[in-house]
């Protein structure tokens, strides 16, 4: 007999369902008392198909709902406004949230459930909330997320998990409108070919859907079995690896380790005068010749560094890239030839795209290749500084020459530009002092959710003890290893960081520790039932992290070193981070948090030190006031359909 799976304790609010209404022939159930669900849902499937017969105007997509799901499914208004809850995390979904399957029926009265009534007298109630659950998710699978993919496209944006729901119609107008423009230019070519395509193209507006013209092209690699996905890792680890290597050997331009990369310049120009310059390469990958990617892997085999068969694999590889996008007259997937430079997010773009980059610094570059000069590159972001603003020209004026370069990201110095502070991957970096914080930039309202994966459904977290689930689910994300990016010995040193800018980091970082925080509360907050459990994670959460940080410190300490700071200012500083976060929602007020934390506050006692108060610290930072609290709902909370 075949052992039964064990369900998740997650309901996924991805919208991959199938876009057909359930069909009356699809509703069957064996026990006697699901009759009446039996005819609700029924009735609800005709209600659905005949309103999207006859309504095509926009409208509110609850309004919908008010139509299509009669009163005798929920039984009363209250469970109609927490079923609705659920649709609305739905349409405000980040790729691959869920949400506990136990939420869909929080707050409900079984008594008052039409459907369920009968069968509530014979009975448990715990198998009568199971029941209720299985029909609450039928009626979302089934009827509601068609119904929303009837009329929206989901569209991935951003580089992390951030998804938007796009009317039907204005999606399918600016695809068109960015595919005519790649035939218009041939960067796409119709092809017939029988060669394996990379991926489907995908398409991510940089500027809303009304400007064709500022778009960012990703190859999504198309699904593979375990097995062949395993195989081609392994085999595009070792040509990568082969790649990268030759290309460090080209030239000089420092490619890892900006933290050491720094440290040894600062000590060679000895605190003098330093001007410097960041760059911005226009659509690096869009822009690489082939003919001549192909010559520079002609001359790399000419050396030994790459076989004969990479070199074949990889010419055959760039010169033929097929992509699909759109459909054929039959509905099939239809392909089309890449024609401009490397497919964004194919997995040998990157080391390509490295290897170009750093042949023509070592061919156009090498003369400011000196001591008091130092040049870094990441993918397509430079950073050349130097004691001499002439070299600073002259490289400016090379860059020009070589590369489209986005002006409006130029940030320089010298004259004509008269920036003393340079953001260059993810860094803020001062000529004056050498400094260096952590950049933090946030579009006005944007949501900090979608950069967090908190559900993983293959290691659900669930246990028969609710505060363990709880307490397990906020501590995992927040352990320090997932999340010490903010916390490097860029960022953490006193070489070239005083002890003020070093906490001033450390602030910061915690700050965007208790939005992350903040966000795995929210979504466990209709199962939390006793708040002071968050406050002693989050107190818990601060230490840890300071603990860690002040290890990190001790490591590279250097001549700003005092001694001064301890586990003791950090940890009243991160706690504060908490506070300030958790301010902005009414939430942590009413169920007591914030006097939970600022009582852990205060009975931190530090000492004055340096320029800095504790003063300081009493306001969110500037760069992290654009950050919205609330779930925006699609197009400016307008739910067409």
């Amino acid at each position: 007999m075949q052992k039964k799976s064990k369900q998740s304790p997650y309901y996924q609010l991805s919208l991959s369902a199938s876009k057909r209404l359930l069909s009356t022939k699809n509703v069957r159930f064996s026990h006697k008392h699901f009759q009446k669900y039996r005819e609700i849902l029924t009735e609800i499937s005709e209600r659905a198909k005949r309103f999207l017969r006859k309504n095509r105007k926009p409208r509110n997509f609850l309004k919908t709902l008010d139509e299509v799901i009669p009163t005798a499914y929920f039984g009363n208004r209250r469970h109609r406004k927490l079923f609705y809850d659920v649709v609305k995390l739905i349409l405000t979904q980040s790729e691959f949230e869920c949400i506990y399957v136990r939420q869909l029926v929080i707050g409900y009265n079984l008594n008052t459930v039409p459907w369920l009534s009968d069968l509530v007298r014979t009975t448990p109630a715990k198998i009568c909330r199971r029941y209720l659950c299985q029909g609450q998710v039928r009626l979302l699978e089934k009827i509601v997320k068609p119904l929303i993919l009837q009329a929206y496209t989901v569209v991935k944006k951003g580089d992390k998990y951030e998804l938007e729901l796009v009317p039907k119609t204005l999606w399918s107008s600016y695809r068109q409108k960015v595919i005519n423009l790649l035939l218009k230019k041939g960067h796409l070519l119709p092809s017939n070919s029988p060669s394996r395509p990379l991926g489907a193209l995908q398409i991510k507006p940089k500027s809303g859907y009304f400007d064709p013209e500022r778009f960012r092209l990703i190859v999504r690699l198309t699904p593979q079995t375990k097995a062949r996905r395993r195989k081609e890792k392994l085999f595009t680890r070792e040509i990568g690896r082969d790649i990268r290597h030759a290309a460090r050997k080209l030239s000089a331009t420092k490619t890892t380790d900006l933290f050491r990369c720094w440290k040894d310049y600062l000590d060679r120009v000895g605190g003098g005068k330093v001007y410097g310059i960041k760059i911005d390469i226009q659509d690096a990958f869009g822009n690489i010749n082939i003919d001549f990617m192909c010559y520079i892997l002609e001359r790399l085999y000419e050396r030994g560094q790459i076989s004969s068969n990479v070199r074949t694999y990889l010419t055959n590889h760039i010169k033929n890239q097929y992509v699909i996008c759109g459909k054929d007259k039959d509905g099939k997937p239809k392909t089309w030839r890449w024609n401009r430079g490397l497919c964004q997010g194919d997995r040998f773009s990157s080391a390509l795209c490295q290897l170009y980059m750093s042949y023509l610094d070592s061919t156009h570059l090498a003369d400011l290749y000196k001591p008091t000069n130092f040049l870094h590159r990441t993918v397509d972001d430079y950073l050349f500084c130097s004691t001499s603003e002439d070299d600073v020209s002259k490289f400016l004026a090379t860059m020009r020459a070589l590369h489209e370069i986005n002006e409006r990201k130029t940030q320089s110095n010298i004259a004509g530009f008269e920036s003393q502070l340079l953001h260059y991957y993810g860094q803020t970096i001062s000529l004056e002092t050498g400094e260096v914080k952590t950049l933090y930039s946030w579009d006005k309202r944007a949501e900090i959710r979608h950069r967090f994966r908190l559900w993983n459904i293959g290691q659900a977290i669930y246990h028969k003890d609710r505060s363990r689930s709880i307490r397990e689910f906020l501590s995992r994300p927040m352990r320090y290893k997932l999340n010490n990016f903010f916390f490097k010995k860029i960022e953490l040193n006193t070489i070239f960081n005083s002890e003020g800018t070093v906490l001033e980091n450390f602030f910061e970082a915690m700050v965007y520790i208790a939005f992350k925080f903040d966000v795995g509360v929210m979504a466990l907050k209709n199962i939390i039932v006793d708040y002071a459990l968050v406050g002693d994670l989050a107190r818990k959460v601060a230490y840890a992290y300071s603990v860690c940080a002040l290890r990190t410190l001790e490591k590279h300490k250097g001549e700003y070193h005092t001694g001064e700071l301890s586990v003791s200012h950090l940890l009243r500083v991160g706690i504060q981070a908490f506070i300030l976060v958790f301010k902005r929602r009414t939430l942590y007020t009413q169920r007591s948090v914030l006097t939970q934390l600022t009582r852990s506050r205060n009975k931190i006692s530090t000492k004055r030190f340096g320029r800095h108060s504790f003063n300081h610290f009493r306001k969110l930072p500037e760069s992290f006031t654009n950050i919205g609290m609330q779930r925006r709902l699609p197009q400016n909370k307008s739910y067409w359909i």
